[in-house]
């Protein structure tokens, strides 16, 4: 009985295509266009016209220098919410480590290769990056970090 029940389906299958393409073809749609129809067929002419000359425009926005200390300020706001933050020296090196603090001359960083705590003198970073840690050392807080029970945790783990 259970080999029966694929043959069933597959002879219904048939039959509903069957019906499907019968009635499809008395109620068929008509053609919007006879076959036999063939466009015209027209000559274009290309009209006489000479190549237009190129113009460069050059287009320089206006920024005041109230408007470029704003711009300046908030990209470093928003580069200093990332908790990884990759820094370049003079030389063209870069470091990737994490504030712990600031102030005008040195930055104490950890870095995220080690997790070594490093004091980075302001003086061997590049000029954006120097304008970068005179803005941290103007927006931290002076106050010592106090370690959470959860580094208390991962430290006592990892020892």
């Amino acid at each position: 009985m259970n080999k029966l029940y694929p043959l069933v389906l597959l002879l219904v299958a048939g039959l509903c295509f069957y019906a499907g393409y019968t009635i499809g073809q008395k109620d068929a749609l008509p053609a919007k266009t006879p076959k036999t129809q063939v466009a015209e067929s027209r000559t274009v002419s290309t009209p006489d016209v000479e190549p237009a000359q190129e113009v460069e425009i050059k287009v320089e926005p206006k920024i005041d220098a109230a408007t470029e200390a704003m711009l300046a300020e908030h990209e470093h706001s928003l580069r200093a919410t990332q908790k990884q933050i990759t820094f370049t020296d003079t030389q063209g090196r870069t470091l990737v480590a994490e504030v712990i603090s600031a102030n005008s001359d040195s930055l104490q960083i950890r870095r995220i290769a080690d997790q070594a705590e490093i004091t980075l003198p302001v003086h061997m970073l590049s000029d954006t990056d120097k304008a970068f840690a005179a803005y941290l050392a103007k927006t931290m807080t002076r106050t010592t970090a106090v370690p959470t029970m959860e580094d208390n945790i991962w430290d006592e783990l990892f020892k």
